[in-house]
């Protein structure tokens, strides 16, 4: 495939990563629980920027590569700093009622990686 195929799936990536950061996971703990340590609240919170922020880099790096064939870094470090958030929050005590919205976000990570390797892998 074309280096712009790949970008596209890797903008489909993307967007599931947006779609999934508004999808109820994140909120699923409740960062004014009183009884959640400090330590807790506040990664709790950081979860946030960090889904946001690899959601975006995704999504900007994908267009990139679609449009300039530049930034190609862009797409593998946000699928993982997603990705990696993902698991990370997946670990968390949710309610299952917010578990579909994790695994829309983990999906997009997935296919954001997978087209990592296809842009990577071939030439110009």
């Amino acid at each position: 495939m074309e280096k712009k195929a790949w970008a596209l799936i890797a903008l489909l990536g993307g967007i599931l990563l947006i779609v999934g950061v508004f999808l109820p996971w994140v909120k699923a703990l409740d960062p004014s629980n009183p009884t959640l340590p400090a330590v807790e609240k506040s990664a709790w919170d950081a979860a946030d920027v960090i889904a946001i922020s690899g959601s975006i880099m995704v999504l900007l790096g994908a267009l990139a590569v679609w449009g300039f064939d530049a930034l190609r870094s862009m797409v593998p470090v946000g699928g993982l700093l997603a990705l990696v958030e993902a698991i990370a929050v997946y670990k968390a005590p949710i309610t299952t009622e917010a578990v579909y919205g994790i695994w829309v976000f983990i999906v997009g990570a997935i296919i954001a990686l997978i087209a990592t390797i296809g842009i990577i892998s071939t030439k110009k």
